[in-house]
């Protein structure tokens, strides 16, 4: 089966090791580990031309990641690059991506939100 996708899992917790051995089960999907204290992290970001980057966002500098994950000379301009930020405390995903649609009306804003998934209730 052909590749489909390139998955990054930058990291190297506990949570974000059984997300990557879960998906290398899946003959569709290339998965790269990249160690955060990686000297050389942002070249091997650069290098796995990822469609997807996960990382944890209960690391101490989750909150910086999307701008680090996001300014790569190659991933600045990806239009269809994914993050996804886990949870495992939570379980939450929280979902970046890459898309720039234009958006010169209101419709055309809520025709963006509207392709997105929808919330799931909340119980």
């Amino acid at each position: 089966m052909p590749i489909s996708r390139r998955v990054v899992v930058y990291g190297n917790t506990l949570a974000l090791a059984g997300i990557a051995l879960a998906l290398q089960n899946r003959p569709d999907f290339q998965v790269v580990t990249i160690e955060i204290e990686s000297a050389d992290a942002a070249q091997q970001l650069d290098a796995a031309c990822p469609d997807v980057i996960i990382f944890d966002l209960a690391q101490p500098d989750a909150r910086e990641k999307p701008i680090f994950l996001l300014s790569g000379k190659t991933r600045f301009y990806r239009s269809d690059l994914l993050l996804l930020g886990v949870d495992a405390n939570s379980n939450h995903i929280l979902v970046w991506s890459g898309q720039m649609p234009q958006a010169t009306t209101v419709q055309d804003l809520v025709q963006v939100i509207e392709r997105q998934s929808p919330v799931s209730s909340q119980q």
